[in-house]
C-alpha cells in the first residue's frame, strides 16, 4: 500500500501560491510601489514596474495597476502628506472646517457655537457638541421669537396709550373747569321784609 503526502505551501505576505490550482511553488510579490508588467504561467518568473505619476501601491502585490492617489485640493481641505510611489495622500480640512461625513471626501464649516475639534476620518463616534449647538439654537430661536412678539405688542398698543392718555386728559380737564367765585350781592341773603299790616280776622 502506498501512502501519498501532500506537502501544504506555507507562503509569506511577500509571496504567492503557485499554480493557482494544487499551489506547489512560493513566487516574489511585486515590493510596494510597483506593479506586475509580466508573469510567467509555467514558472516563478515576474516583472514588474514603478508606479506613474499620482498612483500608487502600498503593499507586496501582484496587481497590474497601481491605486489612484487621493487629491487634497479640495475645498477647504490641505495636506497633512502628499502621495507618493508607495503610500497615499493624507488629507484633512482646513481651520474652521470638519469632515461633512466619515468619508472625509467634503469639508464644511464648524457652527461657531460647537467647540468640539475635528473628529478624523476614521473615527465613528457621535459629537457630543452637536447636543449643545441644538439646544443653542433652540434658545437663539425662541429670543428672537420673544423680541419679536413684544415689537409687535408695542407697536400695536401705542395708539391705545394714546387715546387713553387723549381720553384721560380730556377727563382732567372737565373736571378741573374752576367755578366762578360767588358775588358779594350773591353771598349776602336779602332780609326778609316784614309785611305790616293787619291781621285777617
Amino acid at each position: 500500500m502506498h501512502v501519498l503526502f501532500v506537502l501544504s505551501i506555507d507562503c509569506n505576505e511577500r509571496q504567492y501560491e503557485w499554480p493557482v490550482e494544487q499551489p506547489k511553488l512560493c513566487c516574489d510579490k511585486c515590493p510596494p510601489g510597483k506593479h506586475v508588467v509580466r508573469r510567467s504561467i509555467t514558472t516563478c518568473e515576474i516583472e514588474c514596474e514603478s508606479c506613474t505619476t499620482n498612483l500608487f501601491n502600498e503593499k507586496y502585490n501582484v496587481q497590474q495597476t497601481c491605486e489612484f492617489c487621493e487629491n487634497c485640493d479640495k475645498k477647504n481641505m490641505e495636506y497633512i502628506s502628499h502621495c507618493n510611489v508607495t503610500h497615499n495622500a493624507v488629507c484633512r480640512c482646513k481651520d474652521g472646517y470638519k469632515c461633512k461625513d466619515q468619508s472625509c471626501k467634503q469639508c464644511v464649516p464648524i457652527s461657531p457655537f460647537t467647540t468640539k475639534p475635528t473628529l478624523p476620518p476614521s473615527t465613528t463616534a457621535l459629537k457630543p457638541g452637536a447636543y449643545h449647538t441644538d439646544t443653542v439654537w433652540f434658545l437663539v430661536i425662541i429670543a428672537i421669537l420673544c423680541a419679536g412678539i413684544a415689537l409687535v405688542v408695542v407697536t400695536k398698543i401705542k395708539p391705545f396709550l394714546h387715546w387713553i392718555k387723549a381720553k384721560h386728559g380730556y377727563l382732567l380737564a372737565k373736571e378741573s373747569v374752576p367755578v366762578p367765585p360767588f358775588s358779594e350781592d350773591e353771598e349776602v341773603s336779602k332780609p326778609v321784609q316784614e309785611v305790616r299790616g293787619k291781621c285777617d280776622v
